[in-house]
C-alpha cells in the first residue's frame, strides 16, 4: 500500500471536518436537517485519515 502523503491527509480531514460543522450550523440556523448521508460520509473519512494524521504529528514532535 502506498503511503498517503501529509498534504492529502490534512486536505481530508480538515475538509471533512468543516463540512461536517457546515452541515450541523445549517441544520441549526436554518432549522433543516442535514444529509445522514453526507454528514455519515464525512465523520467515517475523519474516523479513518483522523489517526493517521494524528501519529504522524506524534511522531514528529517526539523526533
Amino acid at each position: 500500500m502506498r503511503r498517503i502523503p501529509d498534504w492529502a491527509l490534512w486536505t481530508l480531514v480538515l475538509t471533512n471536518l468543516a463540512l461536517l460543522a457546515g452541515a450541523a450550523v445549517s441544520g441549526l440556523l436554518l432549522g433543516g436537517s442535514p444529509s445522514i448521508t453526507n454528514a455519515g460520509l464525512s465523520a467515517l473519512a475523519i474516523v479513518i485519515f483522523g489517526p493517521e494524521l494524528y501519529r504522524r504529528v506524534r511522531s514528529r514532535q517526539r523526533s
